[in-house]
């Protein structure tokens, strides 16, 4: 009994010493980008603030292949400046939709070594608040908040190794799909779609990085807001440089301009301005009708189609459908009911 007592604690004691040595040997980890580390109170990983590693300058480009998908490519420049170990495991944070990354040290293309759940993901790092949703093509600022095909903030990370000896600089490259979040309430006539890259893990590593961005529309005509100033390039190319690191993500914006004739993607302005221009030609017709000239019969012809230029959401869409029938069955219960209530009278007399 004794004997089986000091077998069973010196087993404890043995698994207590190798969970030890197993917690100890748990190595730094770098990330999207950021250096997270393994916290030993709790074991979290929290993104570590004395790395050794800086991040020298930093290039995203985001390629939209059209509204709802596109390609995400980023590059790295950084530098070993006080770390003593070469071996480097680097965590890079994607949105919760792009399931895949390709990453290259080097030009040399290095394997996923494990995938990090939202919830392993560091504990002291949080996206940034969404800034407030504008009608991209007048800068209008709009109520409600972004719906996205996943939502923002549920990341995930894929784990890998670099060699970034001490002293030495290195390039790293990284490839993902990234998926639109969409915008579609019923104040706006075009969606909006946009794409957001989370920049302020990268406040983690050492000095102050540069960073260049780059967004790429599809094909078509687009207005473009984004919450980080940029200026046109090119035929749909926009680009921004930030001489260091912003406190927020980046987030960009891009509407189709198709049909959006009035300067406005927000259904009240555009209708606003429909009604005032119909309002000014009636007044016209009206005139023209009092003085007797036959040209307010022409002007009401021309009068008739902009009518049609209103642009009515799902709400008086469905309306307009259903206002007919729903009228008209009105009308059948109304007629019913004053036929009976004439023959209970009649019956009664």
């Amino acid at each position: 009994m004794c004997k089986g007592g000091k077998d069973r604690k010196g087993f404890i004691l043995k698994l207590m010493l190798v969970l030890s040595l197993l917690i100890a040997s748990i190595s730094v980890v770098y990330g999207n980008s950021g250096p997270p580390t393994v916290r030993p109170s709790d074991q979290k990983m929290v993104f570590d603030e004395n790395s050794g590693v800086a991040l020298q300058e930093e290039w995203v480009t985001i390629i939209m292949e059209s509204e709802e998908q596109g390609i995400v490519e980023v590059r790295y420049v950084m530098e070993n400046i006080s770390r003593e170990e070469e071996n480097l495991e680097m965590l890079f944070i994607l949105p919760e939709r792009s399931d895949s990354l390709e990453v290259f040290w080097n030009n040399e293309r290095i394997e996923i070594e494990e995938e990090v759940s939202r919830t392993r993901l560091p504990s002291n790092w949080r996206a940034s608040e969404l800034p407030l949703v504008h009608d991209p093509l007048s800068g209008m600022s709009l109520r409600g908040e972004y719906s996205v095909y996943g939502s923002y903030g549920n990341s995930r990370g894929k784990l890998f190794t670099v060699d970034l000896p001490l002293g030495e600089t290195g390039e790293l490259t990284l490839h993902y799909p990234s998926y639109s979040g969409i915008y579609q309430p019923t104040e706006v006539i075009n969606s909006i779609y946009h794409q957001v890259y989370y920049l302020t893990p990268a406040l983690f590593w050492e000095g102050d990085a540069k960073v260049n961005l780059e967004f790429q529309l599809p094909e078509g005509d687009y207005a473009v807001d984004s919450n980080i100033p940029m200026e046109k390039a090119g035929e749909g190319i926009y680009h921004g440089t930030l001489e260091e690191l912003p406190q927020e993500e980046w987030l960009v914006g891009f509407v189709s301009t198709s049909g959006l004739f009035l300067g406005t993607n927000v259904r009240v302005i555009h209708n606003v301005i429909v009604a005032a221009v119909m309002a000014v030609m009636a007044t016209g017709i009206l005139w023209l009708s009092i003085k007797k000239d036959p040209k307010y019969k022409w002007l009401g012809l021309v009068l008739i189609p902009m009518i049609f230029l209103f642009r009515v959401g799902w709400g008086l869409f469905l309306l307009a459908v259903f206002a007919g029938p729903l009228v008209l069955t009105v009308l059948v219960v109304w007629l019913l009911a004053f036929l009976y209530k004439r023959y209970v009278r009649r019956s009664a007399g």
